[in-house]
């Protein structure tokens, strides 16, 4: 399988109440099939917020201390397979047109 041309990256710490509408927000996208992935990059949550991540299929880091919004970017961006990242918080539901803007 090809790499994808976009790496979208959601640093998440305590993020199982609103998490699931963020990727409600990926699975809705108009950008071509395989063109973009989703890592999830969990901070250490003590909610669940890795085990939700993973029953959507997403790629899950999961952060062993919690380091902060920064660091959990820094994660996410080593473990991405694009050369072009987009970050994106956990509390943001995207518009279904903003990976395609960003490809």
């Amino acid at each position: 399988m090809a790499d994808p041309a976009l790496s979208v990256i959601v640093p998440a710490f305590r993020a199982a109440d609103h998490l699931g509408a963020c990727l409600d927000g990926f699975e809705q996208q108009d950008a071509p099939a395989g063109s973009f992935e989703v890592i999830v990059v969990d901070d250490d949550s003590p909610d669940g917020t890795a085990d939700l991540a993973e029953g959507r299929g997403v790629r899950v880091v999961r952060r062993a201390v919690n380091g902060g919004a920064a660091a959990a970017r820094n994660s996410g961006a080593q473990a991405a397979r694009a050369q072009v990242l987009l970050f994106v918080d956990s509390d943001v539901i995207p518009d279904p047109g903003l990976v395609a803007g960003a490809l």
